[in-house]
């Protein structure tokens, strides 16, 4: 206990700090909850919006909310122009297989597979049947074999012009032939189909005479 001159300095000392308390609480007491600031670091940063990323109302379906992926609707693919990438990459494919039938030329005599079992023929030596379907329409196979060219030996081919080996059609299955009665219609890539020859070139009528085709 202080005694002596300074211990009313010392009772002075202990009121103002009671004084002061007091005060203190009896402010905060009256203030709202919570600090002078509020506190933004809580708030979300993510979009306001749907739970899960769904569209907002009014967004164009496909640019938010589509399909897994991003993909279109039902499995479709965007076709562009004629010379496009998928028409392109159908131009690719078209002549891989067209490679493929004259290595089995090679192994054969010089001879075309046969019509009814081109596919079958051709596999060993693609070993992929993601070839067979046209890019475009990537869920079924989208190529047929010129039937007239069935089990025919390649030396005797008249093969001035374009003679059509292969060509986009509608048949929809594997080892299809016909001689252009499966052809896509409407044309598979917006104005044209492809036609691929024994040479592996590919053509899209379009630029060219349909009599420039030659089926025998």
């Amino acid at each position: 206990m202080v005694s002596g001159p300074y211990r009313g300095v010392w009772l002075a000392a202990i009121v103002v700090a009671l004084v002061a308390a007091t005060l203190a609480a009896l402010w905060h007491k009256g203030r709202p909850h919570g600090s002078l600031r509020p506190d933004r670091s809580r708030e979300s940063v993510l979009p306001k919006g749907p739970i899960g990323g769904g569209a907002p109302a009014g967004a164009m379906p496909g640019l938010m909310g589509g399909p897994p992926g991003g993909g279109m609707p039902g499995g479709m693919m965007p076709e562009g122009p004629p010379g496009g990438a998928i028409a392109a990459e159908c131009g690719s494919h078209l002549q891989r297989l067209a490679r493929a039938i004259n290595m089995y030329g090679v192994d054969y005599d010089d001879h075309l597979p046969l019509a009814q079992y081109w596919c079958d023929a051709t596999y060993p030596y693609v070993l992929s049947k993601d070839l067979y379907c046209c890019p475009a329409k990537p869920e079924v196979p989208g190529y047929a074999f010129n039937r007239n060219l069935s089990g025919a030996r390649t030396r005797d081919l008249d093969q001035s012009g374009f003679l059509v080996l292969l060509f986009d059609s509608s048949a929809g299955r594997m080892n299809a032939a016909d001689t252009g009665q499966s052809l896509c219609r409407p044309p598979r890539h917006v104005t044209s189909n492809s036609f691929g020859d024994l040479a592996g070139h590919v053509i899209r009528p379009g630029n060219v005479e349909p009599s420039a085709l030659r089926w025998r």
